[in-house]
């Protein structure tokens, strides 16, 4: 959980297309890099590869299923392939995102973060509800929020995945 001067960063919620996302967990934002599937910090053609093998079944350690649908087939490869080239995979959507946050005395606002990107910069530390449109990938999407102060960030807080099809 995102902390900073005796606050945390709690039960965040991405409302995108009528659906709540609720994020909750006590784990850190760790991935930065969307589809790196090795965590070589590069999304490559060894990350097709991973998605590849696992298809073919020579392989299952690696988390391939890129779309979120509990299958890994010909779609995760697509979406992968198309990251990597750059491909238009993705839609608009408007988000709103809303959070706890105990004591925002000591805070100078918070920053939302899309793939490890920010997204927004909400300068209110008072606010607890922000809205504003993102690029949703077709497959898994990221969020975290960070408190921060004018000399100092918090921890991400806890990450939360919204998956999107076409």
């Amino acid at each position: 959980m995102a902390k900073m001067n005796g606050g945390d960063i709690k039960g965040i919620r991405i409302l995108a297309f009528g659906v709540v996302f609720i994020l909750c967990g006590l784990s850190v934002f760790a991935s930065v890099v969307s589809y790196d599937l090795n965590d070589d910090s590069s999304l490559n053609i060894q990350d097709v590869q991973i998605v590849a093998n696992t298809i073919i079944g020579e392989t299952s350690s690696f988390n391939a299923d890129v779309n979120g649908d509990s299958s890994v087939d010909v779609s995760d490869a697509q979406i992968v392939v198309n990251r990597l080239i750059g491909a238009d995979v993705y839609e608009t959507k408007t988000i709103t995102a809303t959070w706890t946050y105990e004591d925002s005395t000591n805070i100078s606002g918070f920053k939302l973060f899309l793939e490890g990107n920010e997204i927004a910069d909400i300068t209110n530390p008072d606010l607890r509800e922000f809205s504003t449109s993102v690029q949703l990938y077709y497959g898994k999407n990221t969020f975290a929020m960070k408190a921060y102060t004018n000399s100092e960030q918090s921890p991400y807080s806890d990450p939360y995945q919204v998956s999107i099809s076409h």
